[in-house]
C-alpha cells in the first residue's frame, strides 16, 4: 500500500497515481549502490557481509538483512540511488536520520523509495547505511546514479550497508539484495564464489559436540577454550558417538566481484543454502537414511526475540574457535543438526531452525530413543554424513564434503539364524520391528533327522 492524497480532482494527479500504484512494494531490479558513475554501478563488486551472515556478538547473534560493499574492494566510497523508473523518472528520499555512534559505525540512514513527494510515495524503498553527511534532503527527489553520500571513513571498515525495509526503517530482513542487483553476481558471469579461497590444506573442519551447547558458554572464546573448558570436556572428537550430539561444520566462502581492488577487504560468507544427509555404510551398499536441509537465505529472515534466542546455525565464528584448534582457519561455523524436520526447500527459512540435534539412538518411528538395535533408526556401526553448501547465484557453486562417523549405542544382539543340511537351508529366522516391538519371524523350519550335519549361521546386529 502506498500513502496518497485523498481528494484527487485533476487527471494529471490520477495519473501520477496510477503510475506509482505500478511499482508496488516488491523491489525491482537495480544497479549496485557504489560506483563512481552510473557505469561503475552496473559492475559487480566484492561482498564484504551477505544476506544471512551472522551480525552480533558471539552469544547473541542476528541475520545481517542485507548486503554490506566496503570501500576498499569497491575502490570507490560513493553511494548513489539505484532506482530507476521510466514513468516517473525520480524518487523520494523518505527518511533520513542518525542513528547515533557505536564501536566506530556512524549510523546515517537513508531510504528511497517510488513517489513524487511526502505523501506520495511507496511503503517500502531501498535503504543506504553508515554513510558521511547524506547529501539530499529529506523528501527531496532523486534519480538513479544520483550520488546520496560517501561511506563514513570513522567506522572500521567503511562501507554501505544495502537492504530493502520499510520507508520509515526497521530492523526486518525482507529480501535478499543479491536477487535484484543487474549485473547479477552469477558464477562466471563477472563474478566468482570460491569455497577455501585461502588454500587450506583441510578444507573445511568439522566436530561432534555431545548433547548440545551449555547456555553459560562465556561470550569470549578465549575463556571458553583457556579458562573454562579443554577440548576434551567440551566432547569434541569423542568416539564413540552416543545418544544426542550436535555436528558442526567449519568452511569459507568468499564473493569476488569485478573490480576488486588486489588489496581488497572480506569478511566469511554465509552460503544460501546447506544440506546434509545421513548414510549408513554397509558391506553391499550405501544407504541414505534421511536428508536434512538446514536453511534458505532465498527468503525473509525474522527478527523477532523468539527467533532470536534459538541457536542460530552460525552461532560460532570459525576464526574465534579454530584459532584455539588449529590457529590459523577462517571461516564460519555452522550446526547442522539445527534443522526443524521440513524435507526439501520450499518455504524453509529461520523458522525451521530449531536447537535439536542428531538424536543417535531414535527408534525406527523417531518417537522415542530405543534400546534395542532392532528397533533403532540408526543402527551401530559406520556412517558418512554428506555436506552439500551452495552459494548463492545461478548457476550456485556446491561445496560438497563427507565426514565419516561411527555410532555405538548398543550391546550386539542376534539379529538373523540360519541353519543349512545336506538338503540346503533347513531354518531360518530374523528379529524384526512390529511397531516398536521386537518380534521374531521364523521363515523356514524343516525337520531333520539326528545323523544331519548342519552348518549354522548367527548374524549379530554389529560386529562382536
Amino acid at each position: 500500500m502506498k500513502n496518497t492524497r485523498m481528494n484527487v480532482i485533476l487527471l494529471i494527479g490520477i495519473v501520477a497515481v496510477t503510475a506509482v500504484s505500478l511499482y508496488a512494494n516488491d523491489p525491482t531490479v537495480v544497479p549496485w549502490p557504489v560506483g563512481s558513475t552510473l557505469g561503475e554501478m552496473n559492475q559487480t563488486k566484492t561482498i564484504m557481509n551477505s544476506y544471512g551472515d551472522p551480525n552480533g556478538s558471539w552469544a547473541n547473534q542476528f541475520f545481517h538483512c542485507g548486503i554490506d560493499i566496503d570501500e576498499q574492494s569497491a575502490s570507490c566510497d560513493e553511494v548513489r540511488c539505484v532506482h530507476g523508473n521510466e514513468a516517473l523518472g525520480e524518487f523520494v528520499v523518505v527518511s533520513k536520520r542518525l542513528e547515533g555512534f557505536s564501536k566506530g559505525y556512524s549510523q546515517w540512514v537513508v531510504v528511497t523509495t517510488e513517489g513524487t513527494d511526502s505523501l506520495n510515495h511507496e511503503d517500502y524503498g531501498w535503504c543506504y547505511q553508515h554513510l558521511f553527511s547524506p547529501y539530499p534532503p529529506i523528501w527531496d527527489t532523486v534519480s538513479v546514479g544520483d550520488l546520496i553520500a560517501v561511506m563514513h571513513p570513522q567506522v572500521a571498515v567503511p562501507h554501505v550497508h544495502f537492504k530493502w525495509t520499510t520507508w520509515d526503517y526497521n530492523e526486518w530482513c525482507y529480501v535478499n539484495p543479491l536477487n535484484y542487483l543487474d549485473t547479477a553476481p552469477n558464477q562466471g558471469d563477472h563474478f566468482d564464489w570460491i569455497f577455501n579461497p585461502d588454500g587450506y590444506p583441510n578444507d573445511f573442519e568439522s566436530f561432534f559436540l555431545i548433547d548440545d551447547i551449555p547456555d553459560n558458554w562465556s561470550d569470549d572464546p578465549n575463556v571458553v577454550f583457556n579458562d573454562t573448558l579443554d577440548r576434551s570436556a567440551l566432547g569434541l572428537d569423542v568416539v564413540p558417538y552416543v545418544a544426542d550430539v550436535d555436528l558442526f561444520f567449519g568452511f569459507s566462502l568468499l564473493g569476488r566481484g569485478d573490480n576488486t581492488h588486489p588489496d581488497w577487504e572480506r569478511n566469511d560468507l554465509a552460503p544460501e543454502r546447506i544440506q546434509w544427509n545421513i548414510i549408513r555404510e554397509t558391506s553391499s551398499r550405501d544407504i541414505t537414511l534421511t536428508e536434512n536441509y538446514v536453511v534458505n537465505f532465498d527468503c525473509p529472515l525474522s527478527w523477532n526475540s523468539h527467533d532470536i534466542s534459538i541457536l542460530h546455525y552460525f552461532r560460532l565464528d570459525l576464526d574465534e574457535l579454530y584459532s584455539h584448534i588449529t590457529g590459523e582457519y577462517e571461516g564460519l561455523i555452522t550446526c547442522l543438526t539445527n534443522c526443524g524436520d521440513m524435507q526439501g526447500w520450499e518455504n524453509l527459512g529461520i523458522d525451521n531452525i530449531e536447537e535439536n540435534c542428531w538424536d543417535t539412538n531414535i527408534d525406527y518411528q523417531f518417537s522415542d530413543d530405543a534400546t534395542n538395535p532392532i528397533l533403532a533408526a540408526y543402527k551401530d556401526g559406520p556412517y558418512l554424513i554428506d555436506v552439500t553448501c551452495s552459494s548463492h547465484g545461478d548457476p550456485a557453486v556446491e561445496f560438497e564434503q563427507s565426514i565419516n562417523c561411527e555410532l555405538h549405542n548398543f550391546a550386539p544382539v542376534v539379529e538373523e539364524v540360519i541353519v543349512s543340511g545336506s538338503t540346503g537351508e533347513i531354518y531360518h529366522a530374523e528379529w524384526t520391528a512390529s511397531g516398536l516391538t521386537p518380534q521374531l519371524n521364523v521363515t523356514v523350519d524343516i525337520p531333520v533327522s539326528n545323523s544331519e550335519i548342519l552348518d549354522v549361521t548367527v548374524i549379530f546386529s554389529e560386529p562382536m
